[in-house]
């Protein structure tokens, strides 16, 4: 897994409250009685290509 890293983006939710970032959150919208899933997450960059990934 470690080498299908580099070149990956970087997306996550802030929360200002906490001041911390969490997981890829999803908004819930109910309009007209149908419910949709809105991805509530931003792109801050992504893996660089020569990055040496470990665990």
């Amino acid at each position: 897994m470690a080498n299908s890293l580099p070149g990956s983006p970087i997306v996550g939710h802030y929360n200002e409250a906490t001041g911390d970032f969490e997981e890829h959150n999803k908004l819930i919208q109910i309009s007209g009685g149908k419910v949709k899933l809105k991805p509530d997450t931003v792109p801050y960059g992504f893996v660089d290509l020569n990055a040496k990934v470990w665990f």
